[in-house]
């Protein structure tokens, strides 16, 4: 899974555990992905229903029926707050249930709901199957050296977040950079004495 972005990323190489490389991947890659799917999903016609949220003035008793809206606009904002595919799929999965829960009856939007749960399946689907159709991140092309300075460390990094976004990051991504590089700085300082 890694091997696409050992030449390319610079933070990524600094992580030494297989197993948090495999999380620091997935953080750069997946709110790129989601973000993909929500903006594919927002583009079909019977999406237009779940962009916003629901109110009070369109459904005055929803929030009786309904304990946890959600709504394509709320999962946007969500993006960098999702920690898999399982999640985010969880959401969608929320917004054509609380549909098809709460209209029971109205059948234009049950089809609404029908169809595009039918979309977001196959989008979901395929996207987790094809991780490698992500986009490779551009980073400089050159590494620091050993003998880098922290000034350098962090200017690679600070490319790096431009490069995946910052606000996409979540808490878990920042503290495997962090570690990583206070491990090069220990290092660095230890040979240098």
């Amino acid at each position: 899974m890694g091997d696409q972005f050992k030449n390319t990323n610079y933070v990524f190489n600094l992580v030494r555990s297989s197993g948090r490389r495999e999380i620091l991947e997935r953080q750069m890659r997946l709110p790129k992905q989601l973000s993909k799917i929500l903006n594919l999903l927002k583009k079909e016609q019977k999406a237009i229903p779940f962009l916003a949220k629901v109110t009070r003035k369109e459904a005055p008793n929803y929030f009786e029926v309904i304990s946890r809206p959600m709504d394509l606009g709320t999962m946007t904002k969500k993006l960098g707050l999702y920690r898999s595919m399982a999640e985010f799929k969880a959401d969608l999965d929320l917004i054509w249930d609380n549909c098809l829960a709460y209209n029971v009856s109205a059948e234009y939007y049950r089809d609404c709901a029908l169809s595009m749960r039918e979309v977001a399946d196959g989008l979901c689907s395929n996207r987790s199957r094809a991780y490698p159709m992500v986009p490779r991140i551009v980073m400089p092309s050159r590494p620091p050296s050993a003998t880098s300075t922290k000034d350098e460390a962090k200017k690679h990094v600070l490319e790096h977040f431009r490069a995946v976004g910052f606000e996409n990051a979540n808490v878990t991504a920042l503290e495997l950079v962090m570690d990583a590089l206070n491990r090069k700085i220990r290092q660095g300082l230890e040979k240098g004495s």
